[in-house]
């Protein structure tokens, strides 16, 4: 059928003809569950900060680097001529300002104009003195732990990214910096495990693919007042700074992988880092350029032009995925349903408290097994199977056989990872037509009441 504008679009939703709530009778309470913008909206905290503005000023290219161009442009020379006497050391040149627009280039791998214009602009987002660009997610974390020595000691609270787990199960022990694995975001139990060789607490809010919440203030502050050289290194992925800036809650850096929410195009592979302390700046900076893994001057343009978007972005995926928990917590094919915005979450309150909202991640069990699950998954026909999260498209995927798979079963069982646990990455696509095809997809994955 077409809308008055000649645009080709879906059938109008029937909401008597919805199957769960016509089972339960709750279609009026369902239908406002869809009026937009209406849709807890209470829990879209406004910050002090004025992300909508700061988004879009700070990346506007600051006439440095083009002649006052709107936009900042792509520079993808990997040489620049240097302007400094030939008889003083590039490393001096370099290291004479943290700021790139007093510093001035020399070697592509060591800075860029486009790469400095982006870690300029998340420095601002997230509150920072300083940030870094990397290659990747996973490419950003190895930065952060390689400035550890033998010896170290990290405690990791319960899980996060499969990745980035594996690196902190398998890889750093081969560099002589010891693990220690928290099931649990009590701070007692985090302080229980800090040791004299202790130089990280590291955890992931909301945790991955759980959905568990962890007070970050709590546990900085806990930290912190028992051991002040140890560093609390956050991973805020799932929220950007738009939704939660851990730094204003007492950690010392938080990293992200562009290549989820703040990219939100699936068209970048990145990463970045934050932080105030001056002195780990230096020890990342060193990292960065000498271990190589920087990212594309074409890669931190495509991100410079994600920042403008993400606010807006980043409340569109709260209200889609705000609508689809509530819908999920109500359909009788579902087991249960991890949302922090939802009542039922046992760290709603705390996500209330430290959040300004929420993004669109819903973690749910299916009533049944792998057999419904794989059901469910390939019966979807607007949310996608695919491995990644954060994207303008739905995504849909099974963590025990996907993200987490490499786990041990009894790593997994920990975790309560199951095999009925579906991880949906809820994207900017028509909410009505989305719970559709989530209800579709569980009447013929779970047929119990037809």
């Amino acid at each position: 059928m077409e809308n008055g504008y000649g645009d080709v679009v879906g059938p109008e939703i029937d909401y008597n003809e919805i199957s769960p709530l016509k089972k339960t009778g709750k279609t009026n309470i369902y239908k406002k569950f869809l009026e937009v913008d209406e849709l807890h909206l209470d829990q879209w905290r406004k910050p002090n900060v004025d992300f909508e503005t700061m988004a879009v000023s700070a990346t506007v290219d600051p006439g440095t680097f083009s002649r006052n161009s709107l936009v900042m442009p792509i520079v993808t020379s990997s040489v620049f001529i240097c302007h400094g006497s030939p008889t003083e050391p590039m490393n001096t040149l370099f290291y004479s300002s943290t700021n790139a627009f007093l510093r001035g280039f020399h070697y592509g791998r060591c800075g860029n104009p486009t790469r400095d214009h982006f870690e300029s602009c998340m420095a601002q987002l997230d509150g920072a003195a300083h940030a870094l660009a990397f290659s990747s997610g996973v490419a950003g974390i190895a930065a952060v732990v390689q400035t550890l020595k033998q010896g170290d000691h990290i405690v990791y609270i319960q899980c996060s990214n499969g990745d980035s787990d594996w690196l902190f199960r398998n890889k750093w022990k081969d560099f002589g910096i010891e693990v220690d694995f928290i099931y649990s975001n009590d701070s007692n139990a985090i302080l229980d495990a800090v040791r004299p060789n202790t130089k990280m607490v590291w955890l992931e809010t909301p945790i991955n693919p759980t959905l568990n919440v962890v007070d970050i203030e709590k546990i900085s502050g806990a930290v912190h007042s028992v051991a002040n050289h140890v560093l609390v290194v956050v991973d805020n992925t799932f929220l950007t700074p738009v939704l939660q800036r851990p730094l204003d809650l007492g950690a010392d850096v938080v990293v992200y992988s562009c290549t989820k929410y703040l990219c939100g195009h699936a068209d970048v592979i990145m990463g970045v880092v934050t932080t105030s302390k001056s002195d780990l700046y230096k020890k990342l900076q060193e990292n960065q350029i000498c271990l190589g893994a920087i990212p594309s001057p074409w890669d931190c343009y495509l991100m410079i032009r994600s920042l403008k978007t993400l606010p807006i972005r980043m409340r569109q995926h709260f209200v889609n995925g705000q609508k689809i928990a509530n819908f999920l917590e109500l359909h009788p094919c579902v087991e249960f349903v991890s949302h922090p915005g939802l009542n039922s979450h046992p760290q709603h309150a705390l996500a209330i408290k430290q959040q300004f909202g929420h993004s669109g991640m819903v973690t749910f069990l299916i009533r049944g097994d792998i057999r419904e699950a794989a059901t469910f998954i390939n019966s979807l026909k607007t949310f996608k199977k695919a491995p990644s999260l954060g994207t303008d498209v739905s995504i849909a995927s099974i963590p025990s056989k996907a993200s987490h798979s490499w786990l041990p079963e009894e790593e997994r069982q920990k975790l309560k990872i199951t095999d009925n646990m579906i991880r949906l990455s809820v994207g900017l696509e028509n909410s009505d037509h989305l719970i559709q095809d989530l209800d579709q997809a569980l009447r013929q994955a779970v047929p119990i009441w037809i």
